[in-house]
C-alpha cells in the first residue's frame, strides 16, 4: 500500500470507513472459507473489532488470552462478552519476571543490555556499534548501569504471554486472525501496514486506516460503552483517571512517557489504587535477589510507598 493511498483513507468520513472496513473482512473471511478469528483483548479498538466482523459474520469467534498481567476491568469487562474463547500462556507473568528479569523501558535497550550481559563471539558486531558513542543505535548512557546490575530486565513477555497463545490456537484450528492495527498509533504500525496491506496471508486489519476519534465516535454512535478503565472512576474513594490505552498492566515498556501532566497518574498509580493488595505482592516478587519495586527506584529513579 502506499503512503498516499493510506492518508486517502485515513480521511474518509467513519460511515465510509465502516463500509470498506467490512469489505475487507468479507473479502478475508471468503478468501479462508471462514476459518478466521478475531483478536481480542478487551481494550477499545478490538470491542470496536468485534463489533465489526460480528456484523458481518456472528459465528465469528473472538480469541482472549489471559496474559496473567491483565487489569482488574479489563478481565471483568471480557467475561460479560459473549462467544469468547480463553487462552492462556505457558508461563505465567511472575515465573517470567524470576527467569528471565524485569520488563522495562523499552524492547531494544532490553536486547542491548542483555547483549552485553552475555556477550560471545558472535555478537561482538552488535556491541561494537553499541557501544559507539556516535553510532545512533548506540545504547543510551543513562541506561548503562544496567549491565552491571545483578537483576535482569526483558522483551520476552510479549512473545510469551501474547504471541505465542495465538498461534498454539491457529495451530490447532488452522484459523486466521482478524487484528485491530491502527496506522494511527505509531510508526512502526504504519510501516507494517504500507509494507504488507490491510490483507495479507496471515491476517487482515479492517481497523488500520481508523483513528483514535473515528473510535470513540463509533462507540457513541452505536451505544457501546467500553471497558471501565477508559473511564474516570472512584475506588476507595481515590479518582482513578481514564487510561488511554490499555496493556499488560505492570509492563513498564515506556513508562517514561506516561505521565501527560501534572494531574495524569502513571500504570503503576493507578495499580497501587485499582487493587492495592496485587500491587504490592507484585512489586515483591524478585529478580536474583532484587524486587521489583527496588529495579524500579534504581532505573525510575521513584520510590514507591
Amino acid at each position: 500500500m502506499r503512503i498516499k493511498k493510506l492518508r486517502r483513507l485515513q480521511n474518509l468520513p467513519l460511515y465510509k470507513k465502516v463500509k470498506l472496513s467490512k469489505l475487507y473482512i468479507e473479502k478475508y473471511i471468503k478468501d479462508n472459507n471462514g476459518m478466521v478469528y478475531g483478536s481480542f483483548s478487551g481494550g477499545k479498538d478490538s470491542t470496536i473489532l468485534k463489533d465489526l466482523y460480528e456484523s458481518v459474520d456472528s459465528s465469528i469467534p473472538s480469541v482472549f488470552c489471559n496474559t496473567t498481567n491483565e487489569q482488574k476491568e479489563i478481565l471483568e469487562f471480557v467475561k460479560k462478552q459473549d462467544n469468547v474463547v480463553y487462552m492462556l500462556p505457558k508461563m505465567g507473568f511472575v515465573k517470567i519476571i524470576k527467569n528471565y528479569g524485569f520488563p522495562m523501558i523499552s524492547k531494544m535497550t532490553c536486547r542491548k543490555i542483555n547483549t552485553f550481559k552475555k556477550p560471545t563471539d558472535k555478537n561482538i558486531g552488535v556491541r561494537t556499534t553499541w557501544s559507539d558513542k556516535k553510532s545512533k543505535f548506540a545504547l543510551a548512557e543513562k541506561y548503562k548501569f544496567l549491565i552491571d546490575e545483578d537483576f535482569d530486565i526483558t522483551s520476552k513477555c510479549c512473545d510469551i504471554l501474547k504471541k505465542e497463545p495465538f498461534r498454539r490456537y491457529e495451530k490447532e484450528t488452522s484459523r486466521k486472525p482478524i487484528s485491530g492495527i491502527m496506522t494511527d498509533e505509531s510508526k512502526q504500525r504504519e510501516e507494517s501496514i504500507i509494507n504488507g496491506g490491510i490483507i495479507n496471508n496471515n491476517t487482515c486489519c479492517p481497523l488500520a486506516f481508523w483513528k483514535e476519534q473515528d473510535i470513540w465516535d463509533y462507540a457513541k454512535i452505536n451505544n457501546i460503552r467500553f471497558s471501565e478503565n477508559y473511564y474516570d472512576r472512584i475506588f476507595n474513594n481515590t479518582l482513578v483517571f481514564a487510561d488511554k490505552r490499555s496493556g499488560c498492566e505492570y509492563c513498564l515498556m515506556g513508562f517514561k512517557f506516561d505521565k501527560s501532566n501534572l494531574f495524569s497518574q502513571n500504570r503503576l498509580e493507578k495499580a497501587k489504587i485499582v487493587n492495592p493488595k496485587k500491587f504490592n505482592r507484585i512489586m515483591s516478587i524478585k529478580n536474583n535477589g532484587i524486587s521489583f519495586s527496588e529495579a524500579i527506584k534504581k532505573v525510575y529513579s521513584i520510590r514507591l510507598k
